[in-house]
């Protein structure tokens, strides 16, 4: 069965300590992540089977023992590679929790450059080369330290971000030539930003694709192309996507209705709901709900 999984609804630690791990698994030809960004730095390792990831405007394929290293406000979305499952375990944080109160030499000289830089290197870690090995290993020892509970782990969350920092100004030297680096991402992708967080502030009422368009500021077709390139669904398959995942949250009440959920959710009709939801899901939302919640017979 699909999961749907909104990262940015997700809360990636709090104010006194922004970091999250967590471990995902899926079966072979599903969604892995719904296109989506969030302020975070994310490194994401596949530990068994692959996926293929939409990072901005490109495609790469990350098979077991790769990471992505996905920067700070990066459209991004995944499957699986077609017949092959896929796991993956990623560690989420805020770029304050390795940044100094004030702005010092280490802050200037080795932690904003690669924050800058990882918005232009290829994302993709293989191994191919010492430093990269380096850096996996690094990357696969702050997921396990502190999902493993260890001592001090808060303390040593922070000693290995700085180690994978460290690790990262020398990928960065072999991948990037020395040059002034531009500030913005590209219209395209801003724009596709700007609608998502439209539909997800917006989606219990109706949407018309006139009205996305309007916010893209791209004309009706333009619009339906560049979204559809970029998120691999149209706006409206996002929509009811996106309203689909939604009223799996609002199931957990059993006290609401299939029909109050369905307009919760700002579907049209009950029908529609049901309809819309077998497609995603490939099972009624009765049947879910109860597969989800046993003794659930609403």
């Amino acid at each position: 069965m699909n999961k749907l999984f909104d990262l940015e609804a997700k809360k990636h630690g709090d104010s006194l300590f922004h970091y999250a791990a967590y471990r995902m698994d899926f079966d072979a030809d599903r969604i892995i992540l719904d296109c989506h960004w969030h302020s975070e730095v994310e490194f994401l390792m596949i530990t068994d089977g692959g996926g293929i990831f939409h990072l901005g405007d490109d495609f790469y394929e990350v098979r077991r023992g790769q990471a992505l290293i996905i920067h700070s406000g990066c459209l991004h979305s995944g499957r699986t590679l077609p017949g092959r499952n896929c796991s993956f375990e990623a560690s989420v944080f805020s770029p304050d929790l390795i940044r100094s109160a004030g702005k010092d030499l280490i802050q200037q000289k080795q932690i904003d450059p690669v924050l800058k830089g990882l918005k232009y290197m290829n994302p993709l870690i293989t191994g191919e080369n010492p430093e990269e090995e380096v850096l996996l290993r690094k990357i696969k020892e702050l997921y396990s330290g502190f999902t493993e509970k260890e001592e001090h782990r808060e303390l040593q969350v922070k000693i290995r971000l700085l180690q994978i920092f460290l690790c990262l100004n020398r990928v960065l030297r072999r991948r990037l030539p020395v040059q002034e680096l531009p500030e913005s991402g590209s219209s395209r992708e801003n724009a596709v930003k700007e609608v998502l967080g439209y539909i997800q502030s917006n989606y219990q009422r109706r949407i018309s694709l006139k009205e996305l368009a309007g916010v893209s500021g791209f004309s009706s077709g333009h619009f339906t192309r560049v979204f559809t390139e970029t998120v691999h669904m149209t706006p409206v398959e996002y929509l009811n996507f996106f309203r689909i995942g939604r009223s799996v949250e609002l199931m957990k009440n059993r006290n609401l209705s299939l029909a109050s959920i369905a307009e919760e959710c700002g579907f049209s009709s009950v029908n529609y709901y049901i309809r819309s939801f077998r497609r995603i899901k490939g099972a009624t939302p009765a049947a879910f709900r109860k597969s989800e919640q046993p003794g659930d017979l609403t």
